[in-house]
């Protein structure tokens, strides 16, 4: 398959059109959820613009465009045919270095996948449990600290976190501060990552803008509230007859 065929275009020497495509299609294929689509296409994308460069450069040098020379296809097998197809090209051999280097760059997507899954397997549910055992500060205070710890900002494009983070607020009673503010944090989260490429993610904020909004008013001392001045509204309203009838 072609370098063009991967960005799905024909063989063009307009590097605008080539960063544009590009661009769109970068958007379906993430560096760390698709490490190795991402590496084939960004390595298409590089041969294409050095491509156009190349034929750029012979033009101003001949005077006149030249007819565009093939480019070679790329090896989708692995990282090593690719190498191999971009020496035949430009003549440039293959060494250990280039081969470690994508090791070392998948090496490091596979750690933080790793190191994401013990924070929501291990790290996420005891600091949940810490947030019902903790007696210092109010309950929208230990909301606050924890969405705001490098815990959280790690994991907060990741669905899990905030699936768990539903089931801790259904599992308990909040006050109408905690949940309202946890609402608050959602509606941030959903304006920083977009639906269309995050579907999954805001279906699960979603549903958590509900819970919060149903256990808000659950809150037993919203209800205290909400009784006392409903008495003191009734206290009031005979204090003003009484006067009333006085005055007449």
């Amino acid at each position: 398959m072609t370098i063009w065929e991967i960005l799905g275009i024909s063989q063009t020497t307009d590097q605008k059109q080539i960063k544009k495509v590009y661009a769109a299609r970068v958007k379906s294929c993430h560096r760390e959820e698709k490490p190795e689509e991402w590496a084939v296409l960004h390595d298409a994308y590089q041969r294409a613009i050095q491509y156009a460069k190349r034929q750029e450069k012979e033009s101003d040098l001949n005077g006149s465009r030249t007819v565009p020379s093939p480019v070679k296809p790329v090896a989708r097998e692995g990282i090593r045919e690719r190498d191999a197809a971009l020496e035949k090209e430009n003549g440039q051999p293959e060494t250990d270095e280039t081969e470690a280097q994508w090791q070392e760059y998948f090496a490091r997507i596979r750690a933080g996948q790793e190191r994401s899954r013990k924070m929501l397997t291990e790290e996420l549910p005891e600091r949940l449990r810490g947030l019902t055992l903790q007696g210092e500060g109010t309950q929208k205070k230990r909301w606050e600290e924890f969405l705001q710890s490098e815990l959280a900002i790690t994991l907060y494009k990741e669905p899990e976190f905030w699936r768990q983070v539903g089931e801790h607020v259904r599992a308990q009673e909040w006050s109408e501060e905690a949940c309202r503010y946890i609402g608050r944090r959602v509606e941030d989260i959903k304006y920083e990552f977009n639906s269309r490429d995050y579907p999954e993610l805001w279906r699960v904020l979603d549903e958590l803008e509900r819970i919060c909004l149903e256990e808000a008013l659950k809150d037993p001392l919203r209800r205290t509230k909400i009784t006392l001045r409903g008495f003191g509204l009734t206290i009031l309203v005979f204090v003003l007859i009484g006067v009333f009838v006085r005055i007449i």
